[in-house]
Parts: structure tokens; sequence; C-alpha cells
């Protein structure tokens, strides 16, 4: 088997796995990732900006984190050629990005620098750290 066949085979097990309990630890994660957050925020850890990601189908929705810290949130943008740019959250509209999933288009892109931390979804990460996605 291919190694492009076998992280097929992977992404669908692993989805299957994740559509069966994201409903029973979703508000339990969501938690745990608020109170580390907020750790993080006062001891001066997290400070300028956190990207999340907008939730696909069986993924945790950290959106309402929008609400809960008292730092700037970044949503991601995709382009035509795959890439992603980030953009300040605010409480504008969101528009629809290439792969029409909303995004602050508006908003001008954020430097790399001036995030402090990326939470990234995934299927599964193996022992070494890493990440099985989508494969997009």
């Amino acid at each position: 088997m291919s190694t492009k066949d076998e992280k097929a085979t992977k992404r669908k097990s692993f989805k299957a796995i994740r559509k069966k309990h994201i409903p029973i630890v979703s508000s339990m994660v969501f938690e745990q990732v608020l109170k580390k957050l907020n750790a993080d925020i006062s001891s001066g850890e997290l400070k300028v900006c956190l990207g999340i990601y907008w939730p696909l189908p069986g993924e945790i929705d950290l959106r309402p984190l929008k609400k809960h810290l008292k730092i700037p949130l970044a949503l991601p943008a995709s382009q035509k050629d795959k890439s992603l740019s980030y953009h300040n959250w605010t409480n504008k509209a969101l528009c629809k990005d290439f792969f029409n999933i909303p995004a602050p288009l508006q908003e001008p892109p954020i430097n790399p620098f001036d995030i402090d931390l990326l939470l990234i979804p995934a299927i599964s990460i193996d022992i070494y750290g890493f990440r099985l996605g989508y494969g997009g």
C-alpha cells in the first residue's frame, strides 16, 4: 500500500472515530483550552494574537473563545493557490474565502510573526508529533 493510500485509509478511520467521540468530549476540550489560554494570557506568554480555525463538521468549535478571551483572535482565509493568510477577526461581517469558508477578508493579512499561537485542527497526530490533516 502506498503512503498516499495509507494516509487516505487512516483519514477515513480516524474521522469515523472523531465523529463518534466529538459530541462527548467537545465541551470538556473547549473548557480545558480556555483554561490553558487564560493562564497563558495571565502569565504574558500569549499577548498579541491567537489564530484559530473555522470548524468543519466533527471538529471542536473554538469560535466562542472570541467572547471569553482578552486578546485578538484571527481566522484563516484560503486563496486560489491554496495558501492561507490570517486576518484579525473583528465584529465586521465575514466573507467567504476561496473554499467558501467564512473569513474576515475585509481586514488586512496579519504578519505571521504577530501571531503568538495557532490552534490548528487535525484528524490525528502520530507518536512523533506529525499531523494527519485532510490532505489538501
